[in-house]
């Protein structure tokens, strides 16, 4: 920072202040820095310190004698807000220049997303439906194997006593897969479904971030 950038914000920090106090305090600074010489204008900055602090201690001298009414902690608050201001100007900038990027890839994104979930629940049912398919034909096969093995029992005991064990197999295997659609419906399903909702939530939270509520107060 040389004179002129020195001079220049203090300036803009003196901005409230009456035009005559703010002018005599203006050629106070102007002249000590003529009267310093280009050769020793660092070290007058240094002695100085930020054009802030010099604004602060004319305020707070103006303010003791009378002159002005100055809350210091109304002052940073009224910086901070124009500082928050340029921020959000900044961000909604930002904003408006990324949408035609971000916007395209977000929906992608989604799509993506939905199109994995969709996929993976359709092969979960798609595998539900086959093995009560394989279930059904089991028990049906066992049935009536049970059926014929019983009455070719009467005329070839070898034959229906076959055709039994045959259908006590059958059985079995029924018995194996309505366990599997079973742990399918009470196990796989759910644990889904929960998955679902879970990402559903994060990507949510993600996209649409909740604020927090004691920050705010």
């Amino acid at each position: 920072m040389n004179k002129n950038e020195f001079l220049s914000q203090l300036e803009k920090f003196l901005s409230d202040l009456p035009e005559e106090e703010r002018r005599e305090a203006m050629e106070y600074y102007v002249e000590y820095f003529d009267e310093a010489g280009p050769e020793k204008e660092m070290d007058v900055l240094k002695e100085f310190g930020s054009p802030k602090e010099v604004a602060d201690r004319i305020h707070e001298e103006l303010a003791e004698k009378g002159l002005i009414v100055y809350d210091p902690d109304a002052a940073n608050k009224q910086e901070d807000k124009k500082t928050d201001g340029w921020k959000i100007a900044c961000i909604v900038l930002l904003c408006v220049f990324a949408a035609p990027i971000v916007i395209p890839l977000a929906a992608a994104l989604v799509s993506a997303v939905i199109g994995l979930i969709a996929g993976i629940f359709a092969a979960v049912v798609g595998i539900f439906i086959g093995v009560c398919g394989i279930t059904l034909g089991f028990a049906v096969a066992a049935i009536a194997l049970f059926i014929v093995g019983i009455v070719k029992l009467f005329s070839m005991p070898l034959v229906g006593l076959f055709l039994i064990g045959l259908a006590l197999i059958f059985a079995g295997l029924a018995l194996l897969f309505g366990f599997l659609v079973v742990q399918i419906c009470v196990v796989v399903f759910p644990w889904i479904c929960k998955g679902i909702y879970n990402l559903c939530k994060k990507l949510y939270n993600k996209l649409f971030p909740k604020k927090d509520k004691e920050a705010e107060a």
